[in-house]
């Protein structure tokens, strides 16, 4: 049975450039947000790459998420976070991601351009597309990347379950990382019920749970790929 780990950097740890990609432009900030502050805390570089431009028309459920309004919103909590976003990335329009050998190799372009040794990327156990497809296509880009790991940005229920097996005390952190989030506009919370949004408010409960599991305030869990210690 793999082993749970809490990271306390007691041990020596090789990560020091840092990339966060996400498929929309809140995903980092919901999946690894607290984490990415702790990094920057410590000296570290952290970057953020969106694949996506973001654009959601949802007439049914009366939504519309502009990419202007996105990217300005991001930028915002990029900066409260201190995390350096890659803007000179061309992104897949109307939020349609799928695996291409060309997207793959610029995503890989970049992780040699800034010496990346960390990635973390959306996990393969989620329900929604643009989430899997980065997935697939993150997974090889970073294929010689020593420190991989997964983040989930939502809480569907799927059929394989998200299982955290590395987990980042963010008690110090759990504030900016709520102050990022508010950067983004209400039709960032796709978490609908009674006519009310709840996404971010139930990530950070999610945190809270995972900080109670590992006897912290505040926590952030992620699946592990591989790791070089």
């Amino acid at each position: 049975m793999p082993v749970i780990q809490i990271t306390d950097y007691s041990e020596e740890n090789e990560m020091e450039n840092i990339l966060m990609i996400g498929a929309h432009y809140d995903d980092v900030e919901l999946g690894c947000g607290g984490t990415a502050a702790r990094f920057i805390s410590e000296g570290k570089k952290v970057y953020k790459l969106i694949l996506t431009d973001n654009f959601v028309r949802e007439s049914s459920f009366n939504k519309f998420t502009a990419p202007d309004k996105s990217m300005e919103e991001s930028k915002k909590a990029c900066e409260i976070l201190g995390i350096q976003e890659i803007s000179d990335f061309t992104k897949v329009p109307n939020c349609n991601l799928t695996y291409s050998t060309e997207l793959m190799q610029r995503i890989e372009s970049i992780i040699l351009k800034y010496t990346i040794d960390t990635v973390f990327m959306h996990s393969q156990n989620d329900m929604n597309h643009d989430h899997i497809e980065a997935a697939r296509i993150c997974m090889v880009a970073a294929r010689h990347v020593s420190n991989l790991y997964t983040y989930r940005s939502n809480i569907y229920i799927t059929e394989a379950h998200y299982v955290p097996r590395v987990y980042w005390d963010i008690s110090d952190f759990y504030e900016k990382k709520k102050e990022a989030l508010s950067s983004y506009g209400i039709e960032h919370q796709r978490s609908m019920a009674n006519g009310m949004n709840h996404l971010f408010e139930n990530i950070i409960c999610q945190n809270k749970i995972w900080g109670y599991a590992i006897d912290k305030l505040y926590a952030e869990g992620f699946e592990v790929i591989k790791e070089v210690r």
